[in-house]
């Protein structure tokens, strides 16, 4: 197992991280200052009032669509999702001051360009592959099989969805404290920078990736985009968060502690979301006094017969890697728990 611990010392595991000032992205884009900041300032609010614009018009557009493609699936007594899902927009809406536009730039930015100089992660020997899948499913690959080392990302938009309906973002976070946030199967490391950046009430951040190739790639680009991305956590709370990047097999991590949970397992057989289900059962269980998980999101669902442990199944549509040239998403699927003990 390896793993790296990013954070300050209020965490007996965590060290001070010391990034070094030359890979400061920023720094290298904006190598001269303006020397007219109310031209600047002009534009920039320019560039703001016609990004409102268009994206109230798209906004439109998109949701105008749904609702006519709806209606004809139910005029066909037809299930809506096979003409339509719902439009990709951010339902947090769209920033709402040029400040916060402009630090919205800056995090698309850094997600553009903080991944180029280490391992692809979707660049996986063939031979690493067949490794990762034979480890998770105790035998090899059948040809009608799903691949639980495909490879994909949640989009910038796409995370900010599963934040919304995570209740990370926006009034739902306002009185949440004690956060902490795991991605399993985190690949590059996109979405835990994003959360770290903007989730000001996280504080502890969690990424389990079994690909030495994918870990190896974010590890190296967290490293490259920390002294950016503190910057802009900064500029939204007044305090660090841990972060910490595994290398290990998710069924073997103790997720007792964690209270937001997102699993990227839209690959995974139904023999593994049988013992995901009965993984994070245990978890829940482990402490008598109190379960800390509160929200776990899963592309696909637990088995039926775990109902009564997962209780209630909300199905959302997020903006993925896969979907994002169709303007579609995939389901997401969120399970809600009081902070209790599970029975």
């Amino acid at each position: 197992m390896h793993f790296h611990l990013f954070g300050t010392v209020t965490s007996a595991f965590a060290y001070i991280h010391i990034p070094n000032s030359s890979s400061c992205l920023f720094a290298q884009k904006e190598t001269s200052s303006n020397n007219n900041d109310e031209t600047h300032n002009k534009s920039l609010l320019q560039e703001y009032t016609k990004f409102r614009s268009d994206d109230y018009l798209q906004t439109s557009i998109l949701q105008a669509k749904h609702t006519l493609l709806t209606v004809a699936a139910s005029l066909m007594t037809t299930p809506p999702e096979v003409f339509t899902s719902p439009p990709m927009i951010d339902p947090n809406g769209p920033p709402s001051s040029v400040e916060a536009y402009q630090r919205r730039k800056r995090i698309s930015f850094l997600l553009e360009n903080g991944w180029n100089s280490g391992p692809d992660a979707y660049s996986v020997s063939v031979d690493e592959l067949n490794c990762l899948d034979y480890n998770v499913m105790g035998s090899d690959v059948g040809v009608e099989q799903p691949r639980p080392s495909t490879y994909g990302e949640i989009t910038e938009l796409g995370a900010r969805q599963l934040f919304h309906y995570m209740g990370l973002l926006g009034d739902q976070a306002s009185n949440k404290r004690n956060v902490t946030f795991a991605d399993l199967g985190c690949g590059s490391g996109k979405l835990l920078v994003l959360a770290y950046m903007e989730l000001s009430c996280v504080e502890r951040l969690l990424g389990v990736e079994l690909s030495e190739t994918r870990y190896q790639a974010a590890i190296q680009a967290w490293d490259q985009v920390y002294e950016d991305a503190f910057e802009l956590r900064l500029a939204i709370c007044n305090k660090e968060a841990i972060m910490n990047i595994q290398c290990d097999d998710l069924f073997q991590i103790d997720l007792s502690t964690m209270t937001h949970i997102y699993v990227a397992s839209l690959c995974f057989t139904d023999e593994m979301m049988e013992r995901l289900a009965k993984k994070l059962i245990q978890d829940m269980t482990m402490t008598k006094d109190k379960n800390d998980i509160q929200v776990i999101a899963t592309l696909k669902p637990f088995p039926l017969i775990y109902s009564r442990y997962f209780g209630k199944d909300d199905k959302f549509f997020v903006e993925m890697s896969w979907t994002k040239s169709l303007g579609t998403g995939t389901a997401v699927h969120i399970y809600k728990f009081e902070a209790t003990t599970v029975v």
